[in-house]
Parts: structure tokens; C-alpha cells; sequence
């Protein structure tokens, strides 16, 4: 299965996904939580809220209309490790993945991670 973007990340930015366009999932490990998380529970050090988000889109141009982003709503990174894959949509061939060439973000202040996108 072939990484599509594999790189740390920070802050707020977005970067292309090279080698496809069929995002079967991705993955983040936080290497640094930042001032803004907080943790959930007790038992739970792992589960933390105001990690940030990753949202996923195409560069698409429109009728009528030159080429732009379009975005996907964020998904947001609720845990130290987060994995985020398709939910199944019932078609026909069984597949479950994304249709995306570009990759978004937004992490806390301070907050640091690695960001891998995988496809098929």
C-alpha cells in the first residue's frame, strides 16, 4: 500500500498527495500535544480534546470557474494516535476509500505530529 504524504506537521498548512488519488486511510502520531489539548479522563491519558483536525479535497475546476481546493469536513484528531479510514458507503464494488489529491491541517499551538496518508 503506497504512502501518499508522509511528513511531520505543525501548525496550519495543507501539501499534495503524490502517487494516487485513492486515500484508503491515514494515520497521526502526535510527538508533541500542545498547551490546548486536554485530556478526557482520568484512566484515558491517550484521549484528549483541541488536538486540531485533518481534512482531506480534491483541486477541482468547475464550469464556469477556474481551478480551487474544495475540502471535505475535518476530521478531528481526538486521540495521541489517530487512524481515520472511510466509512463504508455501500457501493457496489466493495472498495472503501477517498477520492483526494490534497491534504489539510490544523493542530494547536504547539502541537506537533507526523501525518501519513495511505491509498490504494
Amino acid at each position: 500500500m503506497p504512502a501518499y504524504y508522509d511528513a511531520s506537521i505543525s501548525g496550519d498548512g495543507s501539501a499534495s498527495l503524490s502517487g494516487g488519488t485513492s486515500v484508503l486511510y491515514f494515520a497521526v502520531h502526535f510527538t508533541a500535544q500542545g498547551a490546548e489539548a486536554r485530556e478526557l479522563e482520568v484512566g484515558s491519558p491517550d484521549h484528549l480534546l483541541r488536538l486540531g483536525w485533518v481534512a482531506l479535497g480534491r483541486n477541482l475546476t468547475l464550469p464556469s470557474d477556474s481551478a480551487r481546493d474544495y475540502w471535505m469536513e475535518p476530521i478531528h484528531l481526538n486521540f495521541l494516535n489517530t487512524r481515520w479510514t472511510m466509512a463504508p458507503n455501500g457501493n457496489a464494488s466493495g472498495s472503501f476509500f477517498m477520492s483526494a489529491d490534497r491534504v489539510r491541517w490544523h493542530l494547536s499551538s504547539g502541537a506537533a505530529a507526523r501525518l501519513y496518508v495511505f491509498g490504494v
